[in-house]
């Protein structure tokens, strides 16, 4: 279980030019942690942190010590590692992700964090590590303690306290970069989209008509358990064939855990029976027997394998046997919860796929099902978050039937396309993260939904992050006869946005979505003022763009 430290009494004193801040608070530990954080400007460009932990009470920790984050656009960058032993060793951060700490034993990180430009961090009291967060859809690297060499978990005395200090030098400071304004460009280069699909509990197959043809999305993920769900056999395969009767989707599976095989043809057979096509079928872990007892079972399916849970799963996998294609799923609060963790986050993707690629070369890449909570965790039981509150690995996310949720479904299907993975399954169609809200008095389309059945219609796409990275991001697609475009505002301050000159324009913000819980669809007309628009905080603009000619004359 992670504690989050709280602080609740701050002491601030200034000497001329420099400033010492001291924050006390605690741990709520079963025996409570006392914290003390001094922070202290050395010269404008040092700060050193110490940090002091007493527990009230004997305990047991597999972890307390302070990290450092280094940001992700360091990958690729020269870096010098001092160890506690005091050998130095120079490398580079990694652009492919790392499945296990590069660096350990570590006193000291110096890395260049722009060309020319160099930063150091000094870290005394514990015996750190360096590990590269991609690998939980974090965008950073991570300098932490206790080093896994160490013994953990390990006893600390009531009383007894825990002093680690972090000196933070930049020794030569980059010149400051003006943002510029985002401008809307359309891309040259459109590329076909990821197969879309949503994950989907086959019990809700009957109820599922009505909002599955209006969604339309172009696959079915099931996640079957081990012993194959007689119930799913027995009482729900003429509901899905219903339900895929007057659809373009196909089914994919994923099986985790042993199963039987004969259970396994019997499945096949029934599914055959009443005509449902299975595209795929993924299973974890995908040994050689378990390929073999799945292609015999099903003949005409893709077979493929991973993990059923998050990309660190797969990047230390020892093996997979012959697949059509490898899956993983994204979380985005594995570590942090935060609305600026989860949108930084969406840009490690990209390196997950590249990574994947090396490891499996010629191989499909699939992702999904992806949500902001947890869809399952390899880490033990999920925090029960009653889907109020905003819970690292919770399952249920107060965000994920928000606005919110829908910029972070965008931004990951973006992410996907941008990465070239051939498919995506994003949330489930009902459930904890359900794209269809049915906890309320009346079921309710989330603003996810809209975004999702936009996404559907288009064949190709292409991603701009419009000049100012991070803060704002456009989705081109092809929905024939029209160009659209989905414009997003990823941060929570007004974001204008220049160049918007499209000839329909509509907009969903926090005031239209709003007006959801009453059954109305959350997009509203906007006009755009000189040829701009300004987007409120996480507000997603749907527009019809015109060709230019040179599009035209190259196909798009």
């Amino acid at each position: 279980l992670a504690l989050e430290p709280r602080f609740d009494r701050i002491a601030s004193t200034d000497q001329g030019s420099r400033r010492r801040i001291r924050l006390f608070g605690h741990i709520p530990a079963e025996h409570p942690i006392e914290l003390e954080l001094e922070l202290a400007d050395q010269g404008g460009t040092t700060l050193e942190v110490v940090a002091r932990a007493t527990p009230r009470g004997d305990l047991s920790a597999q972890r307390i010590g302070l990290c450092l984050l280094h940001p992700l656009s360091a990958a690729g960058g020269a870096v010098e590692i001092e160890h506690v032993d005091g050998r130095r060793s120079r490398s580079t951060l990694p652009t492919r992700v790392s499945p296990w700490p590069p660096f350990t034993l570590v006193r000291q990180v110096r890395h260049e964090y722009q060309p020319g430009h160099w930063a150091c961090a000094r870290l005394e009291g514990e015996q750190f590590e360096f590990e590269d967060q991609r690998n939980n859809a974090d965008a950073s690297f991570k300098t932490y303690s206790r080093s896994n060499m160490m013994p953990r978990p390990f006893r600390i005395a009531a009383g007894e306290t825990i002093e680690q200090r972090l000196t933070l030098t930049i020794e030569r400071v980059a010149p400051a970069q003006a943002r510029s304004t985002a401008r809307v460009s359309v891309p040259d280069t459109f590329q076909p989209m990821p197969r879309l699909g949503i994950a989907l509990d086959v019990r809700d197959a009957g109820r599922a008509r009505a909002v599955f043809a209006d969604l339309d999305p172009a696959a079915i993920h099931l996640s079957l358990d081990p012993g194959l769900d007689p119930g799913f056999a027995a009482g729900s395969i003429k509901a899905l064939s219903d339900l895929l009767a007057s659809t373009r989707a196909s089914v994919r599976m994923d099986v985790a855990g042993e199963f039987d095989t004969a259970a396994l043809l019997t499945l096949a057979h029934s599914l055959e029976a009443h005509r449902i096509p299975v595209e795929s079928v993924a299973v974890f872990p995908g040994t050689a027997a378990r390929l073999e007892a799945l292609r015999a079972a099903f003949p005409r399916a893709r077979a493929g394998s991973g993990t059923p849970h998050f990309f660190a799963q797969l990047n230390r996998i020892e093996g997979v046997g012959k697949v059509d294609f490898v899956s993983f799923t994204v979380c985005p609060t594995v570590h942090g919860s935060s609305e600026d963790d989860l949108i930084a986050g969406l840009a490690s993707l990209p390196s997950m796929i590249e990574t994947v690629r090396a490891s499996w070369p010629g191989c499909a890449v699939r992702v999904g099902p992806s949500q902001i909570g947890a869809w399952r965790s390899p880490l033990g039981s999920q925090p029960d978050s009653r889907g109020a509150e905003r819970a690292t690995l919770a399952r249920r996310d107060p965000r994920s039937r928000a606005l919110f949720g829908a910029v972070w479904m965008l931004g990951h299907v973006a992410s996907a396309i941008q990465a070239g993975v051939e498919a995506v399954t994003v949330m489930e169609l009902y459930g904890d993260a359900g794209l269809v809200d049915d906890e309320a008095s009346e079921a309710r389309k989330t603003p996810a939904f809209y975004v999702l059945r936009e996404l559907n219609q288009w064949r190709s796409a292409a991603v701009s992050d419009l000049g100012v990275p991070g803060r704002a991001l456009a989705v081109f697609g092809d929905r024939p006869p029209h160009r659209r475009c989905l414009i997003a505002n990823l941060s929570a301050e007004p974001l204008r946005i220049d160049g918007v000159d499209f000839d329909v324009l509509q907009g969903m913000d926090a005031r239209s979505v709003a007006d959801l819980a009453h059954g109305a669809s959350p997009w509203r007309e906007l006009r755009s003022d000189a040829g701009g628009l300004t987007l409120a905080a996480y507000a997603i603009v749907l527009a019809s763009v015109a060709p230019t000619e040179a599009q035209h004359a190259a196909g798009h």
